[in-house]
């Protein structure tokens, strides 16, 4: 089960409000009309008197997961569904089709390989001692070879990183750890630090 706050879950959002069609012809567009409507997913807590509750809607973080979906082809420049974000917005096949559309934006964009991600994994495991694989030590094996547009730096590929992992596309623990494919092995016991 994916956290209400996870990449994973702001996307199907997205997909959901974009499905109803209410932003059709509202200013703002989307992102206004799911921050009319202020999505769980996209609260955050806040802490009063020992108690946490949901606080204030995010609109970064909705304008962002729109700009996602857009980016990973699953809405069209108008906001509208696309065929695969309409195949998506299906429960039973969303993982699979936003995995996918995952893949295809990070090869598309930056040529960045599912092989390249294992190749980094291995050697940050072969190193001695071994470096616990987290998406900022992989990263860092990889950024020679990936060329980000100035526009965007590692801070803004890392969700997409992430949303791989989530999607099952790429496995990982609950501390972002990559696993090695077709092993089980956890990395964790390497001492993996969570990211924040």
């Amino acid at each position: 089960m994916h956290s209400e706050r996870s990449y994973y879950r702001k996307v199907q959002v997205v997909l959901e409000h974009a499905r109803s069609g209410e932003h059709i012809g509202r200013e703002g567009g989307l992102a206004a009309s799911m921050i009319a409507d202020g999505p769980r997913s996209f609260a955050y807590p806040t802490r009063k008197k020992k108690k946490t509750s949901d606080g204030a809607i995010s609109s970064i973080s909705i304008k962002a997961a729109v700009k996602m979906a857009v980016r990973l082809r699953l809405l069209d420049d108008k906001e509208q569904l696309t065929t695969r974000g309409n195949n998506a917005a299906d429960a039973d096949r969303y993982a699979r089709v936003v995995g996918q559309c995952t893949q295809d934006f990070l090869h598309r964009e930056f040529g960045i390989e599912i092989d390249g991600i294992w190749a980094a994994v291995r050697k940050l495991l072969a190193l001695t001692p071994p470096v616990a694989p987290t998406i900022d030590e992989v990263w860092r094996i990889m950024e020679p070879q990936v060329q980000l547009p100035e526009d965007m730096r590692f801070r803004n590929l890392r969700p997409y990183l992430v949303l791989l992992g989530e999607t099952g596309k790429l496995p990982f623990s609950r501390k972002t750890v990559f696993l090695l494919p077709h092993t089980g092995a956890a990395s964790g016991a390497l001492g993996a630090r969570q990211h924040p």
